[in-house]
């Protein structure tokens, strides 16, 4: 990070601080928070530095909340993932700085978009697998995971029996 200057720094710290708290709490945010952020200061760090970060956030939180972890709907969502994390890393290849800053804005509408809606989705293997790829593309991507298994994972989340979850998009 040389060459950034330190307000820059800071506000990509608070900004972090910020979206990792959100995380914490409703299952989303950090990259929802931190991503347009890093994009505006410093489009180059988009998006290692949130998915880097993301990826400590997950971790620390596996590592607290492991005994709440829905293992068998994991198994689906988990491996649809990397194909989708694939298709990420080639969009991230492809496109230009520009052209990831309007993937980035679109993700960001998106996702803001969606919260106005809560929906019902069953907890198959279909749905988890679904969202398993387009959570790696657009979190490789944009570092916005998109839509997650979130309520597969989550203590509060009804346990795989073919009960619909629940779920806006700050949990799914």
């Amino acid at each position: 990070m040389t060459g950034l200057s330190w307000q820059v720094v800071v506000l990509i710290g608070l900004a972090a601080m910020v979206g990792a708290y959100v995380q914490a709490v409703v299952g989303l945010g950090l990259g929802l928070l931190a991503a347009p952020i890093v994009a505006l200061v410093e489009p180059s760090l988009v998006p290692v530095l949130t998915l880097w970060l993301a990826l400590l956030i997950a971790g620390l939180n596996l590592a607290d909340e492991h005994a709440h972890v829905d293992w068998r709907a994991t198994a689906w969502s988990v491996p649809a993932r990397v194909p989708g994390t694939v298709v990420g890393a080639w969009l991230v290849a492809s496109f230009t700085e520009e052209q990831i800053g309007v993937v980035l804005a679109v993700m960001v509408l998106v996702a803001v978009g969606l919260t106005v809606h809560t929906m019902s989705v069953p907890l198959n293997p279909v749905s988890l697998s679904v969202a398993g790829f387009v959570a790696g593309a657009t979190g490789t991507a944009t570092s916005i995971g998109g839509p997650r298994s979130h309520c597969s994972t989550s203590a509060n989340a009804p346990r795989w029996c073919g009960q619909p979850c629940r779920c806006s998009s700050s949990s799914a």
